[in-house]
Order: C-alpha cells, then sequence, then structure tokens
C-alpha cells in the first residue's frame, strides 16, 4: 500500500473504525484534507459541522481561522479584524523581548485600548495553511524526487501573495504531502495577563492537575492596504480573515463533543519497544540531569535580581519545560504497561511476517536489526546526549557556533566576498537578539558548574581538546575543577561573545585570525570536534535505522487493516476530536473534568513566585464579581479533554460542535507524557484554559472592554 489513503484502505479501515469501534474517538492526529472520512462518527458524537466547514480549498473554512504562531505554536482568529489568540507561554519570548524594567509587560502584564497602542513584534509571524495536497505518487515517480519536491514548491509559491511551501514527509518517508501558507509578519502584541496569571503555579503545577493558569495571551495579525503580507509599516491595516472562530459564553458539560486543529509538533508514536526504553531508561534520565544542573544555576541568580529574571525568562521557561517533560515520561512508563503493549504487538507482527514467505525474507528480521542499533554505540550515546545539554548548555557556545560558518567563509570565500557579506549579514541580524538574552555572569556560572558535571561523568577522552591543551593547563588551580574556572573566567573576560562592544568592533574588520584567537571560539571549536566524533560514529547507525523505520513502517500498514493509521507528528495542521471529560489517575484518584476560580485562592501564596495572585484577582474572586462569564456562581477556570495533542499544539483552539471557542489547549496532565511515545485513552487529558475565564479576565480585570466588542460572543 503506497497511499495511506487507498480506497480500499478507507473501507476495511473505517468500516472497523464505525462500527466496531476497534478506534478510539479520542485518539489520531488526522490529516485535515480527510476529515470527510472521519464525519459520521463525529456527528454521532454530537459535531453539527460537515467537513466543508472545517476544512475546505473552495470556500471558508474553520482551517482559515487556525495559524501557526511562530512556527513553535498554534493560535487561532477570533474577529473579523486579525485577532489572535494563543497561549502566554507561546508569547512569551516576545513579552520578555519587549519587557523593560521600566515597562515590564512580563510581570505587570499589558493591554492595548487602541490599534494605535499595540506594540510590533519582530520576528514574529503567522503561517495560515491555503491547501495540502498528497503529491506521494509524484514524488515516487520522479527520476529525480529532489528535483520534483523544488519544482512542486516554486509553482505553488507563486500562486498568491506571501506563498511559501514546502514537500512535507509522513509515515518514515513512505508518503509526500505539498503544503501551501500564507505568510504573515507583521504581528503586533495586544494584550497579556501579568506572569502571575499567565504563569500561575509555574514549574511545580506545569504538566499538573488540578490547574488553574490564565495561559493565554493576544496578538494581531497586520497586513498591507490589499490585506497581502507585509512587513511591519505603521501604513499597515489589521488583516481580514476569511473565517474567524465565534466565542462561546455557553460553558460545557461532561461528554460534551468538541475538537482541536493545530500544528502538533512531533510524536513518536511507531518506535519499537527497544527504541523507546532506550529514550526512557537512558536518554530522558540523563539529560534531565544534566540539564538539572544549568536550570538550578540560572534560578539562583534569577531570584536574586529582577533585571535578570526578565533576561533570562524565556531560556528559562523553555528548559524548564522540556526538563519537566522528560521526568514526565520516566514516571509515566513506570506506572503503566505501554511498554508491554508494544511488546505484545511486535509479537503479532513478527508472527503475521513469519507466516508468509515473502514477508519473512524481506522484513524477517527489521524488529531484531532495529533492536541491534540501540545497543551498537552507548558511549557516542552518552556523549551525544552530553553534547545537546552540557556542552552547548552555556549560551556562549551558541553564540560562537553562530559565527563558525563565517568563519569558514572567510578562510574558504576570499574571492567571493558576496558569500562572506552573507554570513556578516546572517550573524549581525541576531545580535540584539543574541545579547538581550545574555547575561556574562550568569552563563559563566553555568559554564563552570556544567563543566563540573561533566569532568565528573565522562571519560578524558570525551573532554573537549581544550582542557589539555596548554592554555587550561597553565591556569591557576590544583585540580581540573580549580582550573575549569579560572578558564572561564579568562574566556568571558576576552571572549568576544561575551561582550558586546568587543564584538561590534570585530565585526567592523572581521578576520579569521581574530576568530581563531577568540578563546570563545577556540572552546567552541573544540566543542565541534566533539560533535564530528559523535556524528561519525553515530551518522551511519543513524541512517541504517531510518531505512529500517521505513521498511518497519510499510509493515505495519500493511499489518494493520481492522483500523486507519495517522501519521506522526512533523508541525503541520492536524485534526483531534473527543469530549470533555475527567480521569482516574494511576493511584486510583478521581479527577473532575474542570477546575474554578476558587482554587486560584487555595493555591494563593502572596509574594510567591509561583502562586501569588494580583490584588485585583483575588478581590473580584472573593465578591463573586464575575459578571456575565461566571456559572452559578463560580467562575470555571480550566477544564479537561480527551484530544490527543502535543507540543507545537498548544495554542490551539477547543472547538464546540457549532464551530465556537470553548477554549485554548496549553499543557497535558502529568499521566499522558508518554502520548508521543503510546495514545493512552484511560489518562491522556488535554488540559485547557476554558474561554469564558479568558474573557473575564479581559473585561473584568483590564478592562479591555474594546477587545470583548471586537469579539463574535455566542450565548
Amino acid at each position: 500500500m503506497k497511499n495511506l489513503f487507498r480506497k480500499t484502505w478507507l473501507l476495511a479501515g473505517l468500516f472497523a473504525f464505525v462500527l466496531s469501534g476497534t478506534l478510539r474517538a479520542d485518539e489520531g492526529m488526522w490529516l485535515p484534507i480527510y476529515i470527510k472520512q472521519l464525519e459520521s462518527r463525529m456527528q454521532q458524537m454530537g459535531s453539527k459541522l460537515t467537513a466543508e466547514d472545517i476544512y475546505s480549498v473552495n470556500k471558508a473554512s474553520i482551517k482559515d481561522a487556525i495559524v501557526s504562531f511562530g512556527g513553535f505554536c498554534t493560535g487561532e482568529i477570533v474577529s473579523s479584524k486579525g485577532l489572535v489568540f494563543t497561549n502566554h507561554h507561546c508569547g512569551y519570548d516576545k513579552i520578555a523581548e519587549l519587557s523593560t524594567t521600566q515597562n515590564n509587560w512580563l510581570k505587570d502584564g499589558f493591554w492595548a485600548k487602541s490599534n494605535e497602542q499595540e506594540i510590533p513584534a519582530p520576528g514574529l509571524f503567522v503561517r495560515i495553511l491555503v491547501r495540502m495536497e498528497n503529491v506521494t505518487d509524484k514524488v515516487k515517480a520522479a527520476e529525480d524526487p529532489e528535483a520534483a519536491k523544488a519544482e512542486m514548491i516554486s509553482a505553488a509559491e507563486k500562486e498568491g501573495a506571501g506563498y511559501e511551501a514546502e514537500v512535507e514527509e509522513y509515515f518514515y518517508g513512505n508518503d509526500f504531502y505539498l503544503l501551501v501558507y500564507q505568510v504573515y509578519k507583521d504581528i503586533r502584541l495586544v494584550g497579556t495577563p501579568p506572569e502571575n496569571v499567565g504563569k500561575f503555579g509555574g514549574d511545580t503545577d506545569n504538566w499538573m492537575w488540578p490547574r488553574h493558569t490564565g495561559d493565554f495571551s493576544i496578538f494581531r495579525i497586520y497586513a498591507d492596504a490589499n490585506n497581502n503580507p507585509a512587513e511591519y509599516s505603521p501604513n499597515n491595516k489589521p488583516y481580514q480573515p476569511k473565517h474567524h472562530l465565534p466565542v462561546s459564553l455557553k460553558g460545557i458539560k461532561q461528554n460534551d463533543f468538541s475538537f482541536i486543529m493545530g500544528f502538533p509538533g512531533r510524536t513518536q508514536r511507531y518506535l519499537t519497544s527497544d527504541q523507546i526504553k532506550k529514550t526512557i531508561s537512558v536518554d530522558y534520565p540523563m539529560s534531565s540531569s544534566i540539564m538539572d544542573v544549568k536550570l538550578k544555576t540560572m534560578k539562583s541568580f534569577m531570584d536574586k535580581d529582577e533585571a535578570v529574571k526578565i533576561q533570562l525568562a524565556s531560556d528559562y521557561a523553555s528548559l524548564a519545560n522540556y526538563w519537566k517533560y522528560m521526568l514526565g515520561n520516566i514516571y509515566s512508563a513506570k506506572n503503566s504497561d505501554f511498554i508491554e503493549q508494544k511488546q505484545a504487538f511486535e509479537e503479532r507482527l513478527q508472527k503475521w511476517i513469519d507466516a508468509d514467505k515473502g514477508r519473512s525474507e524481506k522484513w524477517g528480521n527489521l524488529i531484531a536489526d532495529i533492536k541491534k542499533i540501540q545497543t551498537a554505540d552507548e558511549a557516542s550515546n552518552k556523549l551525544g546526549n552530553f553534547l545537546n545539554f552540557g556542552y552547548f548548555g552555556p549560551a556562549i557556545v551558541g553564540a560562537a557556533t553562530r559565527f563558525y560558518q563565517l568563519g569558514n567563509a572567510i578562510t574558504n570565500d576570499k574571492k567571493q566576498p558576496e558569500k562572506v557579506q552573507a554570513q556578516l549579514d546572517r550573524v549581525k541580524a541576531g545580535l540584539d537578539k543574541q545579547f538581550k538574552e545574555f547575561n556574562a555572569t550568569v552563563d559563566e556560572a553555568v559554564f563552570v558548574e556544567l563543566g563540573k558535571y561533566i569532568m565528573a561523568n565522562l571519560p578524558k577522552e570525551d573532554w573537549p581538546a581544550e582542557f589539555s591543551g596548554e592554555a587550561f593547563q597553565k591556569m591557576k588551580g590544583a585540580n581540573d575543577q580549580e582550573k575549569l574556572k579560572a578558564y572561564a573566567a579568562n574566556m568571558y573576560k576576552k571572549s568576544i561573545f561575551a561582550n558586546r562592544a568587543a564584538m561590534e568592533k570585530f565585526l567592523k574588520k572581521p578576520s579569521k585570525k581574530a576568530l581563531d584567537a577568540d578563546p570563545g571560539y577556540k572552546y567552541m571549536q573544540s566543542v565541534i570536534g566533539l560533535y564530528f566524533k559523535v556524528m561519525g560514529a553515530a551518522g551511519a547507525s543513524e541512517q541504517a535505522e531510518g531505512e529500517l523505520m521505513k521498511e518497519y513502517m510499510q509493515a505495519i500498514r500493511e499489518f494493520t487493516t481492522d483500523k486507519p493509521l495517522y501519521p506522526d507528528a512533523n508541525s503541520t495542521l492536524r485534526f483531534t476530536f473527543g469530549s470533555v471529560q475527567g480521569y482516574n489517575g494511576v493511584d486510583g484518584k478521581e479527577f473532575k473534568f474542570f477546575t474554578t476560580a476558587d482554587g486560584i485562592l487555595e493555591k494563593e501564596k502572596p509574594g510567591d513566585l509561583e502562586f501569588d495572585v494580583p490584588k485585583k484577582l483575588h478581590d473580584l474572586i472573593v465578591a463573586k464579581d464575575f459578571g456575565r462569564y461566571g456559572n452559578n456562581g463560580d467562575l470555571n477556570v480550566c477544564f479537561l479533554t480527551t484530544h490527543d495533542i502535543t507540543g507545537g499544539n498548544s495554542g490551539s483552539p477547543v472547538i464546540d460542535g457549532e464551530g465556537n471557542l470553548i477554549g485554548i489547549a496549553f499543557d497535558g496532565n502529568w499521566e499522558s507524557m508518554v502520548g508521543d511515545l503510546s495514545y493512552q485513552p484511560k489518562t491522556q487529558r488535554t488540559i485547557s484554559v476554558d474561554i469564558r475565564y479568558v474573557l473575564f479576565f479581559i473585561d473584568k480585570y483590564a478592562g479591555a472592554t474594546n477587545l470583548i466588542e471586537e469579539l463574535s460572543l455566542k450565548q
């Protein structure tokens, strides 16, 4: 079967899906162009929409209101003037970047009461899917597949203003789809709650339920006079979308149908049990322990200085989120049987393969061969984890790495000054952000603490060459750890990557000689040397594993005739549907599907970094001054659904059966952390902020009635 959606496959798969219930309605990150095949089941669950209402290239549909926010999150258009709702943590980086100690939008919140007050967010963009097309047969039939892809992309990008296209792989390179987007680059901050609302609960509550986080922020898309994408200009006008989501005030109840559209980042649902065991038992414990060193070091400085907290907030939040994600995966693996389920599936698959001579000759050793790769080079795997989170952990190393190509261009392209200039332009473009988020004192401490951890856990042959070099050995100190501290002090004092003025001076007259003499660049080069060492050892096995996985996926698709299969997430638009439901935890504890504002006061700890509550919000809750957003004297804050999401879905709209916005997805629960590897129907839940809490905050707390009036509210 070359095509996932051959008619023969659909008849068999959907027959089982609809009649026998083999596939749970809440599992699956479906490609939107095939929603028609899911329409009947959704309508049985309570949807009043047709497939064309949700995804259409011939008329305005819900997909036209869904945006890829910055390439890493999702957002939804909620007004005829291009207003976009997304998560607070999706806007966090830009909010922090736009904040200063004088105008601390991150800490205090921000609300534009007119278009003129909205703040441009340079570098931020949104992508709206125009269409997607299955081009598998075209790619596979081409003599030169890469040239064929390039031709498709070129033709598609000529179809409209601001169009960008790409050909993406699905099912481990067995299928190919052309995706065409319209990209808008004039995006402005409109509103955000203060951090102690948008991030209420902090790292403690992250990935946890019950939740009381007002995780939302508001932006606006701007376009030129013809409603086409344009770079920022004060003359641009609010974008007029083909469709925007109405916003529901009705509220929700147990078992209500709903769906999510968004851009989930990455799942690996088809990995073998051996691949999963390596990830959960080896990679995640190792990587999370390295990350913990950096996080604790950063936090020790951030807790003492508000300016440092603002400066490092985005980097810290991103790292802490990934760190806790890994811990959650480890926890979930210990408290579920999904690995055993994988093993049982592999046994059935192997029996099916062995039952046919042709299949046996083609795939008989697939599972065993994949297993061999997992333990082929444990030393290189360990070094790879330390490279990712240890050696590349200090910001100075990442900064120097961005100059690696410039150094090569100066050396190799002397007779092609345009190539050198292109590299100069590239590094200059990132300098403002680089130094805005760089704190030399903190980064030096991170460098030292990570270095100590590396020295304690890796053999000397896996240390950077710099540590055995003359400069390092001449440093004062009775042992390597003491010399490391002196080495770091010298590097951060003398490197252009730790000093903006020195960097500007270098860029006026760049030379490879100056780079090679820079202590930060020298250290980076020795780290790159380790990187190539790992790549040399792991590159061949990774390629072999990729080829095996392509074959393994083919075998799974032929074997699986009782249910339709969906491809792993890859940051392209997907659709997931399910219902509003609570769950029972692994310890048997029952969790309701919603939380209320009373829980905010129960968690409140005045002055605490994670559980402080703004006085105005506290007073509104105590007075039960909820306005029309209340629910019988309460105010719903967050709720649970059975939707199948992952990172990248953050900010996705939760939409009811009539096409109205009822919430904004922002997290998964602790028990669902293995969801990227295996969907767990009994405990996996999506956590969303109730849209009524969002509206209450905009209206009653912020007084931004201009935004409320802009929405299409449904009673």
